[in-house]
């Protein structure tokens, strides 16, 4: 498989922010990876890791699915899970698919960590640093029209 090109809807899609910090859920994780959800809730079960870093990176949730056979919809379990749960989760998962989708959803994360990290800038922060990069492209515009004088 070759590399995805992804776009800031489709990393929205994947990543969304949970109480400032960007998170995935298990049932995204099941659809990208072509896995059923339930073996995905199975390997979470499953992981061997402390008790802090399972408390601290998935969160048991609740989720509505449609019902296969058209009926009431289903209620079932699902994990919303950090990063660095992720991660853990994912790093036993090989093949050519997984390494693509892998890479995929750590640059969605580091796109909603950065779109949480500017969004959270302070209005004077902000404009700080608009300035400064202003500045910086007024000196080099500067500097590039003495050149072309001097030229």
């Amino acid at each position: 498989m070759t590399d995805l090109i992804l776009t800031e809807d489709d990393y929205r899609q994947m990543v969304q922010p949970q109480e400032g910090k960007p998170t995935t859920d298990s049932l995204k994780v099941a659809m990208k990876f072509g896995k059923r959800h339930d073996n995905v809730l199975q390997s979470i079960d499953r992981l061997k890791c402390s008790d802090k870093f399972r408390l601290l990176n998935f969160q048991e949730t609740v989720i509505w699915r449609e019902n296969p056979s058209g009926g009431e919809p289903i209620k079932s379990r699902s994990f919303n899970m950090s990063k660095d749960g992720f991660m853990f989760l994912v790093m036993g998962l090989t093949g050519a698919k997984a390494g693509v989708w892998k890479e995929a959803f750590i640059e969605a994360f580091n796109w909603m960590a950065e779109e949480l990290k500017t969004r959270n800038l302070s209005y004077e922060q902000r404009r700080n640093h608009l300035m400064a990069e202003y500045q910086q492209e007024k000196g080099l515009a500067s500097f590039a029209g003495k050149t072309m004088r001097r030229w």
